[in-house]
């Protein structure tokens, strides 16, 4: 009996607010089958070197690791015709953003960009099936929640995101990319509703980049968010003034911060204290930052996502 070992990744990105996994199609022999970027463990890999290594040959992409996922399925090659050899696979999983698709021609046919639905369709065998339930089970579990965006507001608060400024050229490609009629340069000086978007989907909120109940414009722009949560049961919405406490995570919604009119910025709260926010902001002054901000008459209004939350029409 021989034991073979081999290494992938689940890989994902968000299109429009939905997340959709990177499928591959094999050659040869293997073209009718889909599944995910993997290949053998070479001598002296470990199983992240495999792995990554794999996923940059097979679609060209660079990724990193999610921490804490690991899946493994064990099954003998009896489809291969080697019924008393035992072959392993272990998967990881990552997202990737704002990077081309290059499939290897040996051995990748067609790469496929699905959701989880459409996937399940598609693959055929039942360890990759299992092991992408798997993914998408972790996921749930692991995001969506509204400490999880105050976590990941705070982090890309930090990058800093800035626009055309300072002599700089602008990083803002990752946070205009789900608007596909937006450019860096429109988009400069004018992204703040596109952060908290940009974070949302991040920490895993499915969203689509134009809910039905937003009939203005979409959610690039700050009044799209309010019209959102009014007309979405599930989402609370908490006039400033209310007798309301903020959490980490919920959206902050400003008038009359930087212009003489509403709705005119937007943020997400990291940390509640007596009588002041501190809010994960784009846009100020060009740039992303943590903000202190007074709750006062500049608050319009706290937006409460439930966790968990995917939008339905």
């Amino acid at each position: 009996m021989a034991d073979e070992k081999s290494c992938g990744v689940i890989v994902f990105t968000y299109v429009n607010g939905v997340r959709k996994y990177v499928i591959i199609r094999g050659t040869g022999n293997y073209k009718a089958y889909y599944g995910f970027p993997g290949g053998h463990v070479e001598p002296g890999e470990t199983e992240v070197e495999t792995a990554l290594r794999e996923v940059k040959e097979e679609t060209g992409l660079d990724v990193t690791l999610i921490e804490g996922f690991r899946t493994v399925d064990e099954h003998f090659l009896a489809r291969e015709g080697r019924p008393n050899d035992r072959k392993t696979n272990v998967y990881f999983l990552a997202e990737y953003l704002d990077q081309e698709l290059i499939a290897q021609e040996s051995e990748v046919s067609e790469i496929v960009l699905l959701d989880y639905d459409e996937a399940m369709e598609c693959i055929k065998y039942e360890e990759s099936r299992r092991e992408l339930t798997e993914a998408e089970e972790y996921l749930n579990a692991r995001e969506a929640t509204g400490k999880h965006l105050a976590s990941v507001a705070k982090a890309m608060a930090q990058v800093p995101f800035h626009g055309f400024t300072g002599g700089e050229k602008s990083n803002l490609e990752p946070i205009i990319q789900p608007f596909p009629k937006w450019t860096v340069s429109e988009a400069d000086g004018l992204w703040c509703a596109a952060f908290v978007y940009y974070c949302c989907l991040k920490a895993g909120f499915e969203i689509p980049i134009r809910p039905d109940e937003c009939k203005i414009c979409h959610l690039a722009g700050c009044i799209a968010w309010e019209e959102l949560a009014m007309g979405d049961p599930r989402i609370t919405y908490h006039r400033g003034g209310e007798e309301f406490v903020p959490e980490p995570g919920d959206i902050v919604l400003y008038d009359r911060v930087f212009e003489n009119r509403e709705h005119d910025h937007i943020g997400i709260v990291v940390e509640t204290r007596e009588h002041s926010i501190l809010a994960a902001e784009g846009n100020v002054d060009n740039r992303s930052g943590i903000m202190e901000r007074p709750i006062d008459e500049h608050i319009r209004a706290f937006i409460r996502i439930p966790d968990g939350y995917k939008y339905r029409k």
